[in-house]
């Protein structure tokens, strides 16, 4: 019997391969550029800032990656520093912020909200 509610709410390939990182704990940067490719692969219409996002997130919370090493991931994987560059310093505190205020999935990943 298959349960609907948790195939719609269920994490992605890019998601549970992160979680399957977090038992023998990859380099994050490998990590970072990994997720990358996977989630570019499924999602076109999203932008490189929204990427570095979701990526952070997914890094922390079903890789278990602590935001120190996400950070330096980001500051070396970035596809959004890769394609505009800037600030760095600033750039990869407000995204690493952002992403572990909000879930940049919405309601896709828990089922939360209304």
């Amino acid at each position: 019997m298959h349960d609907p509610l948790f195939q719609e709410y269920a994490p992605t390939p890019a998601q549970g391969r992160a979680s399957s990182a977090s038992k023998g704990q990859s380099d994050p940067v490998q990590e970072y550029r990994a997720l990358a490719r996977e989630l570019q692969d499924d999602t076109v219409e999203m932008s490189a800032s929204q990427l570095d996002k979701q990526i952070a997130w997914i890094m922390a919370h079903y890789g278990g990656y602590s935001p120190g090493a996400i950070t330096q991931a980001m500051r070396e994987a970035s596809v959004h520093l890769a394609r505009h560059g800037g600030d760095v310093q600033a750039y990869v505190a407000r995204t690493m912020d952002e992403a572990m205020q909000e879930d940049p999935f919405g309601d896709t990943v828990l089922g939360w909200g209304g």
